[in-house]
């Protein structure tokens, strides 16, 4: 159960109905199924590894702070690509390739992080 996000599309008290909440289904064609804010301290990581195909969701993460340094990492039909995320913008990553996270930034980054329910959003990047 804990493992299906479509589990958690419904927003929890504190958070529905909240400027964020409108904010973010307003932003977004596909329905949010699960976000969260999330913090990584300098000198973590998170290994190497894959979530799931696009197919059943597609991630995005929204950097809010303490960006620099952080390496975001992707294998994808044998290659290696490296990439810094900018704060306040929204990416959207294939997390059905490898992929891991390497802190070498002095703050800590402050990012919310969510799947949405479709592949709307996607689509004119595939053009």
């Amino acid at each position: 159960y804990l493992m299906n996000e479509y589990n958690w599309r419904h927003p929890l008290p504190f958070y529905e109905g909240t400027e964020l909440h409108q904010h973010l289904t307003n932003l977004f064609e596909a329905p949010i199924i699960r976000v969260r804010y999330s913090k990584m301290k300098p000198g973590a990581f998170i290994p190497p590894h894959i979530d799931y195909n696009t197919t059943y969701a597609v991630r995005f993460i929204i950097p809010i702070e303490g960006s620099e340094g952080v390496v975001d990492k992707f294998w994808c039909r044998g290659e290696e690509f490296d990439f810094e995320m900018e704060n306040g913008k929204c990416y959207f990553l294939n997390i059905g390739f490898k992929h891991a996270v390497f802190h070498k930034g002095p703050k800590t980054r402050v990012y919310l992080i969510g799947s949405l329910g479709g592949q709307e959003d996607i689509l004119p990047l595939l053009k």
